[in-house]
């Protein structure tokens, strides 16, 4: 959430790209994508005329050697990044991104917020670090986040987001 709202926030400040940005902040994921299949049955806008969703969830771990997470096996490692859904989506979008998505992975695209969209034959990009241990536990704490990792992602994601909107034609599935 921290994440995302930095890039709200940096978009708002800059430059305007051609096509608006919608930001959304779901809930109900693990209970069935409650708050994504709300969205797509309700939307503030036409669906047609979202180009891409871009889906930042779990942006903070990191396996680097000392931190809580250096055991980690389903997180990544220091400036690495899972990316999810470009590349079987859109060959231009995959042209800006590498793209880390297979079947049977935890973050295999259709099991996430990205799905509702995806049916919808809306672009989806997954941005995420990876399970860990404390994943939705009571010890899934601020303090176990890279706050410098996060912002390098943030960064990329804001990269992304910014070219999206300013592409002279609307990346298509």
């Amino acid at each position: 959430s921290a994440g995302t709202l930095a890039i709200a926030e940096a978009l708002a400040a800059g430059p305007r790209p051609k096509r608006s940005l919608l930001f959304i902040w779901d809930s109900g994921e693990e209970r069935g994508l409650w708050g994504t299949r709300f969205f797509v049955s309700r939307p503030p806008v036409p669906l047609e005329q979202i180009v891409a969703l871009i889906n930042v969830d779990m942006i903070g771990a990191n396996r680097a050697p000392g931190s809580p997470d250096a055991d980690a096996a389903g997180t990544t490692g220091p400036n690495e990044v899972y990316l999810i859904g470009p590349g079987v989506l859109s060959a231009r979008v995959d042209a800006h991104l590498d793209e880390h998505d297979r079947e049977g992975s935890e973050f295999f695209y259709p099991r996430t917020d990205a799905g509702p969209f995806l049916e919808r034959g809306i672009l989806t990009i997954g941005f995420t670090t990876g399970i860990h241990e404390r994943y939705h536990g009571p010890a899934d704490e601020a303090r176990f986040l890279d706050s410098g990792k996060m912002e390098a992602i943030a960064r990329t994601i804001y990269a992304l987001a910014w070219t999206l909107a300013d592409a002279p034609e609307r990346p298509r599935i």
